[in-house]
């Protein structure tokens, strides 16, 4: 069958060589990692094959993550253009003559009754904007799990995928159902977020339960 056919590592080795025919060790290796030879140095068709799929499926994450930085940059370029260009414009007015006092109080007054309608929007608001523009817990394709700082316990706890992120909301969708949701950034950024992918030492307890009959050598065998 095709799937059985196999051809010699030392072929893909090749790749790691320089003009003059030496191979870095580094780079062979790191090529051993990708594709993943068998005991005797030989690397099966449909083993390539899924190597190569994992390879284009982590590069379209990371042209996927690339793209998504750059509108995050773009969107907060943006806001400090606004502030800049507010600044500099009061302080081309205070040089041209204008008397900007009276309207830095009409506007201060404004904020300060904004500021005790929308107090606590605006800082879940600004809160979701620091998580992503500082803190950035995830990334795209992560697996995440949102809960509470306080809750120890993980049953019952569901991981997502993130799909899309964004300054102001993040897009997650559930492992289990497939379901895809919105999530303000503001209301999740006092949670605590367990990042799977960047938890590559993780410990994790699996509790079995087994009948009284059970035999030392069968729970060896289990073991096995």
């Amino acid at each position: 069958a095709g799937s059985q056919k196999h051809f010699s590592f030392d072929i893909i080795a090749l790749l790691a060589a320089d003009d003059d025919g030496y191979v870095d060790p580094t780079k062979k290796a790191e090529l051993k990692r990708l594709f993943r030879p068998d005991h005797n140095g030989n690397l099966t068709l449909l083993a390539f094959v899924q190597s190569c799929d994992a390879i284009y499926k982590r590069l379209r994450f990371f042209r996927a993550s690339v793209g998504n930085s750059s509108v995050i940059d773009k969107a907060l370029e943006d806001m400090l253009d606004a502030v800049f260009n507010s600044v500099l414009g009061m302080i081309l007015l205070t040089m041209l003559g204008f008397k900007i006092y009276p309207l830095l109080v009409s506007i201060s007054s404004l904020l300060l009754s904004c500021a005790f309608a929308f107090g606590a929007s605006a800082s879940m608001y600004m809160e979701g904007i620091f998580m992503i523009a500082i803190r950035r817990p995830y990334d795209l394709g992560d697996r995440i799990l949102v809960d509470l700082p306080a809750n120890i316990s993980m049953m019952g706890a569901e991981y997502w995928f993130v799909e899309d992120i964004t300054l102001f909301h993040t897009t997650l969708r559930m492992i289990t159902s497939n379901e895809v949701a919105t999530i303000n950034n503001g209301s999740i950024a006092m949670a605590r977020i367990t990042n799977s992918a960047r938890s590559p030492h993780a410990i994790a307890t699996v509790t079995m339960w087994f009948n009284l009959h059970v035999t030392v050598e069968q729970t060896m065998d289990f073991r096995k």
